[in-house]
């Protein structure tokens, strides 16, 4: 694998803003792409929570599709980085309007853009947040992905979320239901969340997720994951009908920085199958 080099990332890599509508709502994604040789595989990198596309571990990501040939995408969710508020009537909170409908609808403009210029197999590899939206992606659309590589993944995004806000708060689920908002510790500044989040959440139950999925699946997670407890990622696998792998690491947290490089061979040897 040729080794990372920021100078040829910069001079390759171009910066791509996608007008996007949807529910009535206008708005822009912001991504960032490599394009190789032509037909060769797409490695696909999808964020985290209140993270970015160009993180380490899009990074490495990165650094493996150019030592192949191969292309590489990542884009910023709405309320994510350089895309715009996910709600766009109230731009102080950018994340007011994140909910499942919201990463599907992202993640099928992408896709719909991807295919103007790309022809060969994708594989998803989606940390966190962004492996629910890979998840739920590959299942909705089966013949356009060949592999899922799933980072420390919320198979249960929503109420991942709620479980956090109540460990905090108590009695936090009631207020934010009756309300309809929660004002959520932001990297910088408190943002709402809608309840709406929660809502559909509960429409759409990871072990629905799990069945649909018809892709080979590798799970990479941490045993001293503090954010999404590894058992998640093992009961998750006992609905999967595919060929599916779970790599335990005793450490790494739910960053997994440290495993970076595995996760991206894990990437490079589903699109080579």
């Amino acid at each position: 694998m040729a080794p990372f080099d920021p100078v040829l990332n910069i001079r390759t890599v171009s910066t791509v803003r996608l007008g996007i509508a949807t529910e009535g709502a206008s708005g822009i994604l912001t991504g960032s792409e490599y394009r190789g040789k032509s037909g060769a595989p797409l490695l696909w990198f999808v964020h985290g929570f209140q993270s970015e596309r160009m993180g380490n571990k899009a990074k490495a990501l990165l650094n493996a599709a150019t030592g192949m040939g191969w292309s590489f995408t990542s884009y910023d969710f709405r309320g994510h980085g350089e895309s715009s508020p996910s709600a766009p009537a109230i731009p102080e909170h950018p994340l007011a309007g994140l909910c499942h409908s919201s990463l599907v609808a992202d993640m099928e403009s992408v896709a719909k853009h991807l295919d103007s210029w790309h022809t060969g197999p994708r594989i998803l590899v989606g940390s966190s947040m962004g492996g629910y939206a890979s998840a739920w992606h590959a299942a909705l659309h089966p013949m356009k992905v060949q592999g899922l590589v799933l980072v420390a993944p919320a198979w249960r995004f929503g109420h991942t979320i709620l479980g956090r806000v109540e460990k905090a708060i108590p009695d936090a689920a009631r207020l934010w239901k009756e309300t309809g908002w929660f004002d959520y510790p932001g990297s910088i500044t408190p943002t709402k969340l809608s309840w709406r989040l929660v809502e559909e959440a509960e429409a759409h139950p990871y072990h629905m997720l799990a069945r649909k999925i018809s892709c080979p699946v590798r799970v990479l997670h941490a045993m001293d994951d503090d954010i999404i407890d590894y058992a998640e990622s093992v009961e998750a696998l006992k609905h999967l009908t595919v060929d599916a792998l779970l790599l335990l690491a005793r450490t790494g947290g739910h960053r997994l920085l440290d495993h970076q490089d595995q996760m991206a061979n894990l990437a490079v040897t589903l699109g080579k199958n």
